[in-house]
């Protein structure tokens, strides 16, 4: 049991220093060894006769070898594969602890070890019987077995000129048996070894080197399954940092293709400013010229009053005169209409100060967090920023149900609406084409429907356009896919806006016919507590109850019934 216990490099600490003496001794030992043989049989036994002399029974003698250590053909390569396999210098495994285990039962040996061999060494990633962690390459037993294919075995080191020499083998180690298997992948390197060790001479059955080689081979399997996970680990972390970047530039996407879509409408939106401003700018002038004419009576009636009170009845005369002349000069009905320059001036105003508010809320970062949204507002707003694309050109014809407040993110879902409005304005316009002088027609129906999921909102916008080709149908929601030419479109519209439906939990499905127009349909669900709200026409206005039937007719039908009036009308 002192095997167990003592160290294993204790003996090697002088070895490499005393190798050479070794050597010496070895050659000089041979004709010694030789002449004291025939010296021992040559001498009489002094109990035997010399009518019965026998010869004595003498051991043979083991003479180290002096060749060269074996090193394997493929030795560059082999190393490369094990340096693959990052697993030189860590820490011990469980699953190959209690293999190394089951060899040294199997075999019936106080120490197993499962050791790589490196350039210099052999590493025990897993051991049974010592604390020991590695040992010099130069004297391992293992390093042999690494170049067979099958189980190496040493029944007695003593009488192997390998290693009767070995410092392991005439030191306190005082190794005799040893049985290795080859740690063999699946490229055919031999990486290490699943061996058993004793201090005694020992020889294994055929079943129990059978068991070695099965072991070595489950350990070997072992050892590529943990490389794959670790190349699996590798491969998921960089698919982490790569979603986490394309995660990022997705919003990035998000964000550029909206205030594309604003772009767009920057031209319709500095021309709907302008129409109010222009004439609140008329009107300011003009109530201008007013104010000069009335700073002028008043300076008139001031001097009158001072002629009054002063008696200067000659000046007054003609003072009164002067008065006279100025009043038939003025014009009376524009004194009557200024009231009505005021009122048209801060309408004007109100409607600028509208429009600003509606591109800031279509505009501003997303929420962080969802919130509840009237949907029918949402399209109003969406409609408003859209307005210079869509009048005198679009009838816009609304079927606004009563919906209840919806938990999402509403400037997101407003891009959705604005990308909707502005592919069917873009669809429906029929400048340039055979239908030219006729107007398009953009439809937009909201309703609340039961299903099997619950109460879900469905918006349907739909189009009298010229329709989208069932192979490009197909398509249509896949990113940077567009049917515009080069320059008119990202392609990124509808696959965001997918996204930012399938994000809410919801649904958004196309049809088309070519030559009548295009429908999409957008179904989303909403909270359960949510209270129902009127449909108004604009986010500050009001309306009436929406009249029965709630929901639109067909797509690209119409009875001429419409829900409000076309606010775009010219």
């Amino acid at each position: 049991m002192a095997f167990l216990s003592t160290p294993w490099l204790a003996p090697l600490k002088n070895f490499f220093a005393k190798k050479s003496a070794v050597d010496s001794a070895v050659t000089e030992s041979r004709p010694l060894a030789a002449a004291s043989l025939s010296a021992e049989a040559a001498r009489p036994s002094p109990q035997s006769s010399p009518q019965a002399v026998q010869s004595p029974v003498v051991p043979p003698v083991v003479l180290p070898s002096t060749d060269p250590l074996p090193v394997p053909a493929n030795e560059t390569e082999r190393l490369a594969a094990l340096e693959s396999y990052n697993v030189m210098d860590t820490l011990a495994e469980a699953e190959f602890d209690a293999l190394t285990k089951l060899a040294s039962q199997i075999c019936g040996t106080p120490v197993a070890l499962m050791s790589l061999i490196d350039g210099d060494r052999q590493w025990f990633k897993s051991k049974v019987g010592t604390d020991a962690t590695e040992t010099p390459r130069d004297i391992s037993f293992c390093q042999h077995a690494i170049m067979e294919e099958k189980v190496f075995e040493i029944p007695n080191a003593l009488n192997d000129p390998r290693f009767v020499a070995n410092p392991l083998v005439t030191g306190d180690m005082h190794i005799r048996f040893y049985a290795g298997a080859p740690l063999t992948n699946a490229d055919g390197y031999n990486l290490g070894t699943l061996c058993v060790i004793s201090p005694e001479p020992q020889q294994l059955s055929e079943m129990q080197k059978e068991s070695l080689r099965t072991l070595a081979a489950e350990v070997a399997a072992r050892l590529e399954l943990r490389r794959k996970q670790m190349e699996l680990t590798r491969k998921n972390t960089r698919l982490e940092e790569t979603l986490s970047t394309l995660t990022s530039t997705q919003d990035q996407l998000v964000q550029s293709e909206k205030m594309a879509s604003l772009g767009q409408m920057v031209a319709g939106l500095a021309h709907e400013i302008n129409t109010p401003l222009g004439y609140v700018r008329s009107n300011v002038a003009e109530l201008g010229e007013l104010h000069t004419e009335m700073k002028t009576l008043i300076d008139s009636f001031r001097t009158m009053q001072h002629l009054l009170t002063t008696g200067d009845y000659d000046a007054l005369a003609a003072k009164v005169a002067d008065n006279e002349a100025m009043l038939a000069d003025a014009d009376a009905a524009f004194y009557d209409l200024a009231q009505d320059r005021f009122r048209e001036s801060i309408d004007g105003i109100d409607r600028i100060k509208d429009l600003i508010l509606n591109l800031k809320d279509f505009s501003r970062l997303d929420e962080a967090d969802m919130k509840k949204a009237d949907l029918n507002s949402g399209l109003d707003s969406s409609l408003k920023i859209a307005g210079n694309l869509l009048k005198h050109r679009i009838d816009v014809v609304k079927y606004y149900g009563d919906l209840p407040l919806v938990k999402c993110y509403p400037a997101k879902l407003n891009q959705v609406f604005l990308n909707l409005i502005t592919n069917a304005a873009q669809a429906s316009d029929r400048t340039g084409t055979e239908k030219a002088g006729t107007r398009g027609r953009i439809t937009i129906a909201t309703s609340l429907t039961t299903t099997t999921d619950g109460d879900r909102v469905v918006i349907e916008v739909s189009d009298n356009g010229h329709g989208i080709a069932p192979e490009n149908l197909k398509k249509i929601f896949e990113p940077f896919f567009t049917t515009k030419p080069v320059g008119k479109g990202t392609g990124l519209g509808l696959s965001i806006a997918y996204k930012i439906i399938a994000q809410h939990g919801g649904k958004i499905s196309v049809t088309s016919t070519v030559g009548e127009g295009t429908a999409f349909k957008i179904e989303l669900p909403i909270a359960a507590e949510a209270t129902l709200q009127p449909s108004t026409l604009f986010a500050d206005e009001p309306t009436a109850a929406a009249p029965e039937p709630a929901l639109p007719k067909p797509p690209f039908q119409t009875d001429g019934k419409k829900k409000s009036a076309d606010i775009f009308a010219d």
